[in-house]
């Protein structure tokens, strides 16, 4: 399966970076539970690369015997790593760093940036007139962009949240509320930031927005504190992970058996949907309306170049739907490739 790492090769990557464990020092402080500390460290080593991806971790065990701390203290800390996607457990192998995280902040930063001319972008965002509305989301057909399947226990914890929180209104929660959005809720923004990206903000830092919904906007907010702070928030994230590289999978696997001599994909590590690059000269715009004659919604990227040649290349998203109407799905997007 894309994305799996070498097991042949992790106890080579593991001795190479055991070494990097043993900087890991734990203090005994009030203020700073001993999991959050050895969850902090690993997790800062798995993004700076001196934990590399796929490596295995040291066992549950030896790690708390080397830290002299007890083992519930670093099995809460891989728990954490495992939710929030920076690790990943094999049956019988171990736990492992996540194989798909992106590349260190360093590496991206020292990068060049590209430069383009004001006046070669206005002149492109004149020719976008031709753009069909891929992104509605009224339009369910398979690989339009933007979609996300819930899976049933994230359907029926906010259920049952909404209806814990509707049973606890009061009349504090029907007159003005903070136009910075719900305190509580600011709160939990700021404790996952801090737990999941390392950053650190204060709830005044942090507004929330509800669009055009305001009329829902107390309820919304409400619910969705609860749902951060009694930790489904992390489970879900990693949940939907899991169903969304299956949605890759078998959309990869689908195209390289009906549009392999037509398409070439590079699966990306993460994310809702793959860009399919075109071969054979084909039309990416004509395959794009051909589609939608089939019943499937894919967008055409020749149209989005602005100073590079265009490359004839199709978007596909793939988040939205189960996987067992991708294959089917592309067989029909094969159809429009024979006309």
């Amino acid at each position: 399966m894309a994305g799996q790492p070498s097991f042949r090769n992790a106890s080579v990557d593991s001795r190479n970076s055991w070494a990097k464990l043993y900087a890991l020092e734990v203090e005994r402080a009030p203020d700073a539970p001993v999991f959050g500390q050895i969850y902090q460290q690993l997790r800062s080593a798995i993004l700076s690369g001196a934990l590399r991806p796929a490596t295995r971790l040291p066992s549950t065990r030896e790690l708390a015997a080397q830290l002299r701390v007890s083992r519930s203290a670093v099995v809460a800390a891989f728990q954490q790593l495992l939710a929030e996607g920076y690790a990943f457990g094999k049956k019988g192998a171990g736990t492992y760093t996540a194989p798909d995280l992106p590349e260190p902040f360093a590496t991206l930063h020292g990068r060049k940036k590209r430069t383009t001319l004001a006046g070669k972008t206005a002149a492109s965002v004149q020719g976008l007139g031709g753009f069909i509305d891929v992104t509605a989301q009224s339009d369910e057909r398979p690989f339009n962009l933007g979609r996300t399947l819930l899976d049933a226990r994230t359907v029926e914890l906010w259920r049952k949240l909404s209806a814990r929180t509707l049973w606890s209104f009061g009349r504090y929660h029907l007159g003005y509320g903070d136009p910075h959005g719900m305190l509580e809720l600011r709160k939990c923004v700021c404790d996952y930031l801090q737990a999941a990206r390392g950053v650190r903000c204060e709830p005044e830092q942090v507004v929330i927005t509800a669009g055009t919904q305001q009329a829902i906007d107390i309820i919304c907010q409400a619910v969705a504190a609860s749902f951060m702070e009694e930790g489904h928030f992390a489970s879900h994230i990693r949940r939907m992970r899991e169903l969304y590289r299956k949605q890759r999978d078998a959309l990869v696997a689908a195209r390289r058996r009906r549009l392999g001599e037509h398409l070439t994909v590079d699966p990306p590590d993460q994310g809702m949907h793959l860009v399919a690059y075109m071969r054979r000269g084909k039309s990416d715009a004509a395959i794009e309306r051909a589609g939608r004659e089939h019943g499937v919604i894919v967008r055409a990227m020749s149209r989005l170049y602005v100073e590079a040649p265009a490359q004839p290349a199709l978007l596909l998203g793939f988040s939205g739907y189960p996987h067992q109407i991708i294959a089917p799905a592309v067989a029909r997007l094969a159809r429009a490739f024979e006309r």
